[in-house]
């Protein structure tokens, strides 16, 4: 978290600077040079006649320190509102670059400042917020009702982010394929998890009423389908969609 705190310290003492002195190239102004590389594609981009380029930076870079201490913090606890906080701030910031970086020269513009990619960014925070609510909604037994409004809603963000993820160019870190196949990945699952929690939901209402089990057993058995045809290649994921399917499987069962 220092890192978060040095970079808005900064941010205001430039943002101070630039109030009351002009950044130029003429002789009454202050001459300075800032320079950045482009995430993504690596590209350096330098600006020498105002600190646009600047304080847009050090406001995504500040986004992405707030992603990094939502991602790395261990979610117990009231860990788990500080993380969902955290991750809003992020969205936030990156929703307010898409403003403040009008501003920048076209020298100065790079991909990291195109709306896609802003957008993506903060669709995949709010997506991490709402992962928060659900992973404290789920562990503290809530209904399954409740359930299901925050998985669609934490769908919707993957829906969302996915459309912006298929326009991101290939980087040095990672290809734009392999961004869009894990977008693809967590709208795939938790949409099956919607289902899965509506079946339940719909489940309580047949026991009660006496009918309409066969259409909580069908979003139950979509759902079911669908855990079963996601591959994810990574191990971990591997094991957490096992561990849905057990469980879908004992409630379709």
């Amino acid at each position: 978290e220092k890192y978060e705190k040095i970079l808005m310290e900064y941010y205001i003492g430039m943002n101070f600077l630039q109030k009351k002195f002009t950044v130029g190239n003429k002789d009454d102004c202050v001459k300075l040079s800032f320079s950045w590389k482009d995430s993504y594609t690596g590209e350096k981009k330098q600006s020498k006649s105002d600190m646009a380029l600047e304080l847009n930076s050090v406001l995504y870079n500040l986004a992405a320190v707030m992603n990094n201490i939502g991602v790395h913090t261990p979610l117990e606890g009231e860990a788990i509102k500080t993380c969902s906080q955290k991750f809003q701030e992020a969205a936030w910031l990156f929703e307010h670059i898409k403003k403040t970086s009008d501003s920048l020269a076209p020298s100065c513009r790079s991909y990291d400042f195109t709306i896609e990619n802003l957008q993506y960014h903060s669709l995949i925070q709010l997506a991490q917020s709402q992962y928060c609510f659900f992973k404290k909604a789920e562990s503290g037994s809530m209904s399954p009702a409740i359930l299901t409004k925050i998985t669609y809603q934490l769908r919707s963000f993957f829906e969302e982010a996915t459309k912006y993820a298929a326009v991101k160019k290939l980087s040095k870190k990672d290809s734009a394929k392999s961004v869009t196949e894990i977008s693809q990945f967590y709208l795939s699952y938790y949409n099956a998890i919607a289902h899965y929690y509506k079946g339940l939901e719909l489940k309580a209402r047949a026991e009660d009423a006496g009918s309409g089990m066969g259409l909580a057993e069908g979003h139950i058995k979509y759902a079911l389908d669908q855990l079963e045809a996601i591959n994810p290649s990574d191990a971990g994921l591997k094991a957490s969609i096992k561990n849905r399917i057990k469980a879908v499987e004992a409630e379709y069962t």
